[in-house]
């Protein structure tokens, strides 16, 4: 199947759209920085350094070691990290001269957990790259996967009494470990051919957060949905402990859902490719999200929600090092599927920065045909614009059906004349060395 060819306005509603969905989940990172600001300032943190690279100069005075020894640093880093790498996310837009309309060029992340923006593109990443690989992804023998092997959806959780697995409110390494433990198993290898998971988390004002796997499962041909759901059942009870009436799983064959009447349609061989790919992409669409981190106080105006601060130091403190998607079977060692650059968290802005200019240089060959005039519908000649730099926040925009604005009076925006190939524009925003951007840093734009 060749891949959608889409019409100059088609074009300028995927651009339109996907700005406003970065400009929002950006402004979701900033009331998170906020909240992680009134929580470091109960510790005596105030007024932290526009930079990152100033805060680690000035690590030692501002974390009062002189009076703490490291005991302060080490309650606290791991949020002061997290709230640099909130801000920084960078979007990079063209500008037609004598316009203030900006379309979209590409973006630059923090590739941190509990970024917002980072969650909701690498989720975006992932479900293209499956339903392009599984439109035509053939098994070793040359078969059709989609055709061939059964689609299952499976949900996982373990007993939670009280919002505690193991004593413990974020237990979602426990939950992987017993899932790993559950593919090596005998039954699952005979039976199962290849799947993926990702972790979702749902909160719960009585019992806590609910933590829970999403996997989808290919069965190879002949396996009885029935049969690998009681078998599922039978060692998910053992390996948890879990002697309740609620059996901790869910497993059944993936569906589509008519929009119009909510009837739910099995898969099955004589699906559509529209349809299969459908169910798949419906199924893969969890994945982790910070907004489940909020919790809210009542005042005389309401509900007024603010983030768990604390409850997030505990999920840095758990999930260091911890993927929290992944895939098995066939598709581990898929070319097509190789998500580990999505999944390299990085600790510093030298690191940041190298893992996106890799990332971002690898991926934005083609350009050009995304830059259409939303005006005219014509095609934009980047010599023709000015290319700026900027959080997503800091372009007016206020629906996904008009495109984002410049002014030029906002002096948070970094801009130079688009008038060499995008990629050397991205090597000298890297490095610094225009002069437009000679003391830049995408944390520049975090304030």
């Amino acid at each position: 199947m060749q891949k959608k060819k889409f019409t100059e306005s088609e074009i300028v509603q995927k651009n339109n759209r996907f700005a406003y969905l970065m400009k929002n989940k950006q402004e979701e990172n900033n009331r998170l920085i906020e909240d992680i600001d009134a929580w470091l300032e109960k510790y005596g943190i105030v007024n932290l350094p526009f930079k990152k690279s100033e805060f680690n100069q000035q690590k030692a005075k501002i974390l009062m070691y002189d009076e703490y020894g490291e005991s302060l640093a080490n309650h606290v880093e791991q949020i002061i990290n997290l709230r640099y790498a909130l801000g920084y996310t960078t979007m990079c837009y063209a500008v037609k001269k004598l316009s203030n309309i900006a379309i979209p060029v590409c973006a630059i992340y923090s590739r941190h957990r509990l970024d917002q923006v980072w969650n909701f593109r690498k989720a975006q990443i992932i479900r293209s790259k499956y339903y392009q690989y599984l439109m035509e992804g053939k098994d070793d023998a040359g078969e059709l996967i989609r055709t061939k092997y059964h689609p299952c959806h499976l949900v996982l959780t373990v007993p939670h009494s009280e919002g505690l697995y193991k004593g413990k409110r974020f237990y979602a390494r426990e939950l992987m470990s017993e899932f790993n433990k559950l593919r090596k198993l005998p039954f699952w290898k005979e039976q199962v051919y290849a799947g993926e998971y990702g972790v979702e988390v749902k909160k719960n004002n009585k019992h806590g957060l609910h933590i829970h796997v999403h996997s989808l499962v290919l069965l190879r041909p002949g396996c009885s949905v029935n049969k690998v759901r009681s078998l599922i059942e039978q060692h998910w009870r053992q390996n948890t402990s879990n002697k309740s009436d609620y059996s901790g799983i869910h497993f059944e064959t993936l569906y589509t859902v008519n929009r119009e009447t909510g009837k739910k349609k099995a898969l099955n061989k004589r699906s559509s490719i529209k349809e299969y790919l459908a169910g798949v992409l419906e199924c893969i669409k969890y994945h982790f999200e910070p907004k489940c981190l909020e919790k809210y106080q009542v005042d005389d105006y309401g509900k007024i929600y603010e983030y768990d601060i604390d409850l997030i130091q505990e999920i840095l403190d758990n999930t260091k090092g911890m993927r929290l998607y992944s895939r098995f079977g066939a598709f581990y060692k898929c070319k097509e599927l190789n998500f580990n650059n999505l999944d390299k968290e990085t600790e510093s802005e030298e690191e940041a920065n190298a893992a996106n200019e890799e990332d971002v240089m690898s991926s934005v060959d083609g350009y050009q045909d995304r830059m259409i005039d939303p005006e005219t519908l014509q095609k934009v000649n980047p010599e023709d614009c000015t290319i700026i730099f900027c959080s997503p926040t800091h372009l007016s925009q206020y629906s996904s059906d008009t495109p984002p604005q410049y002014s030029s009076l906002w002096d948070m925006v970094h801009k130079r004349p688009f008038d060499v190939p995008l990629k050397e524009i991205l090597k000298e925003f890297f490095l610094g060395k225009h002069e437009a951007m000679k003391h830049y840093k995408p944390q520049d734009e975090f304030g």
